[in-house]
């Protein structure tokens, strides 16, 4: 699979997990999600999942810890710069000042536009499901992080 099919069978399988309850370490789509169970669905939509992903998790409890996840995305994904965004990477977004939430950036229009206006699609305890909003500020974005393969594939 090209690195744009890629993008698209990302961003098409997280959406079709909206609606998904939160759950905290959820990880069933259509019975329970949380954040990082959602960018495992990401992972595999790439085929990019593997046990030895799942297994590096860091433990966390409701309120997750934004250094274990930062150090768990720093480690096994690619972070890029904002200007390198693009549909089917993951956002490590603040909450009350700190980064611990992920999420999946999607396109705005659904046309598969790949450099935006971006949304993203996310579990939201507050909203108690997988949603997607409009990424209409990058304030409260922390980071980008892109699946390595993806990553390698687009540098070749």
């Amino acid at each position: 699979m090209i690195a744009r099919q890629k993008r698209l069978a990302i961003v098409q399988h997280v959406r079709t997990c909206k609606g998904t309850p939160f759950q905290h370490q959820g990880r069933l789509p259509g019975v329970g999600l949380d954040c990082i169970g959602l960018a495992i669905e990401a992972a595999k939509a790439a085929g990019e999942f593997t046990p030895a992903l799942a297994a590096s998790i860091p433990p966390y409890g409701p309120v997750p810890h934004s250094r274990k996840f930062l150090t768990w995305l720093q480690t096994n994904l690619v972070e890029i710069k904002r200007e390198n965004v693009l549909i089917g990477d993951l956002a490590m977004i603040r909450i009350a000042n700190r980064p611990m939430h992920i999420a999946v950036v999607a396109d705005r229009d659904h046309k598969g536009t790949l450099t935006g206006p971006f949304t993203y699609v996310h579990s939201d305890a507050r909203q108690a499901k997988v949603d997607e909003k409009d990424m209409d500020s990058l304030l409260r974005v922390y980071a980008f992080f892109r699946l390595p393969n993806l990553a390698k594939e687009e540098a070749a």
